[in-house]
């Protein structure tokens, strides 16, 4: 079973999250629902080489969630106070 608190998911996916194992790979459907993004961003992160695939032919991905976790943590946004 996976642990940890991956920063990107809401409350709600969280709890799926949890219940995932290592191994199991998402469709862009079910990535796109933890991230509470859409599928369509999920597809262009993809295509841009933003977060990793596994291409199982022209019509078929599919994610693996620490792997994208990892990812996307690169793109994290940091937060800029403005001084006055």
């Amino acid at each position: 079973m996976t642990t940890g608190d991956p920063k990107h998911l809401t409350d709600d996916n969280k709890r799926k999250f949890i219940l995932l194992e290592d191994h199991q790979k998402l469709t862009i459907k079910e990535l796109a629902a933890l991230l509470n993004v859409s599928p369509r961003c999920v597809q262009r992160w993809a295509q841009q080489g933003k977060i990793p695939v596994l291409r199982l032919s022209r019509r078929c991905s599919r994610f693996d969630l620490k792997s994208v976790e990892r990812a996307l943590s690169r793109y994290e946004k940091k937060e800029v106070s403005l001084g006055s």
